[in-house]
């Protein structure tokens, strides 16, 4: 974005807290069109928090820097470690369950990618767990996707579709609608094989 770009033009005139935010605005940014800059992002938001001490940012920045290998088999083992470690520091963190949350996903989206199924729901219920005290219905929709997802991989498309229609239950009566409803349906029904008539 314009803004981030502005913002870099003046880098001595940036504290280093300052400058992880924006590094990571910049990795997030990224990520799916250029896995590989957003890496560098990424790297450099976590050299800044760990240094600013930042205790909450750092563990994220190191899950989202894991996340820029997704897919990667090869990389599989290090960005499990990666995403493991920032996991435990969360844990030692009273009060923030969101963000223990986001870096559960992190974990599960990482290991579903190569297959690692068992990883991957295990983060993925984990985090539904944590969130759904907090009332943040869009994510559990999203990590209800993700476990459809799981479960269609595994060959059980009953519960594939069960959870798909979770997921749709928990936004669709939302006011106003909720615009995550459209991306849900449309990753996690079809993907088993179910006829959306059906659903």
């Amino acid at each position: 974005p314009e803004w981030i770009e502005r913002a870099f033009a003046h880098p001595e005139l940036l504290d280093r807290a300052t400058r992880a935010r924006l590094h990571a605005a910049r990795g997030s940014d990224a990520i799916d069109r250029d896995p590989v800059g957003s890496r560098r992002h990424w790297r450099a938001a976590l050299e800044d928090f760990e240094a600013v001490g930042d205790a909450l940012r750092a563990p994220l920045a190191r899950a989202m820097l894991a996340l820029t290998h997704v897919g990667d088999r090869e990389q599989y083992e290090h960005a499990g470690q990666m995403c493991d470690a920032a996991i435990t520091a969360v844990r030692c963190i009273e009060g923030n369950p969101r963000i223990l949350s986001d870096v559960l996903t992190v974990r599960g989206e990482i290991a579903r990618a190569v297959g690692d199924l068992d990883t991957a729901q295990a983060c993925y219920e984990e985090s539904i767990a944590i969130t759904q005290p907090t009332e943040d219905e869009r994510h559990v929709a999203i990590l209800r996707s993700n476990l459809a997802s799981v479960a269609g991989h595994r060959g059980d498309v009953t519960e594939a579709l069960r959870l798909s229609r979770q997921a749709l239950a928990t936004i669709a009566n939302r006011t106003p609608p909720d615009p995550t409803a459209r991306p849900v349906g449309e990753v996690a029904v079809p993907e088993h094989g179910v006829d959306r008539a059906d659903g």
